[in-house]
């Protein structure tokens, strides 16, 4: 399975997801300094990345699973 999966969209991927870690972290950071509670808007904001993330996964990999049926 993993040999259908195009380089370029795992890079695409990780990027997102390391960006998403870095907001995250520095969030948790902040809120332990300033002894108050994560932002709602950060929790949020990971509901969407992660929704976002399995979203562009499964059209992938619905394409993928598309074009190989045409080609039998």
């Amino acid at each position: 399975m993993s040999s259908r999966i195009h380089g370029l969209f795992i890079v695409m991927v990780i990027a997102l997801l390391g960006l998403l870690a870095i907001v995250v972290v520095q969030d948790i950071i902040q809120s332990q300094m300033n002894n108050r509670p994560m932002s709602y808007s950060v929790i949020n904001l990971i509901k969407l990345a992660i929704a976002g993330v399995l979203g562009a996964i499964a059209g992938y990999l619905a394409k993928q699973d598309k074009s190989t049926d045409e080609e039998d």
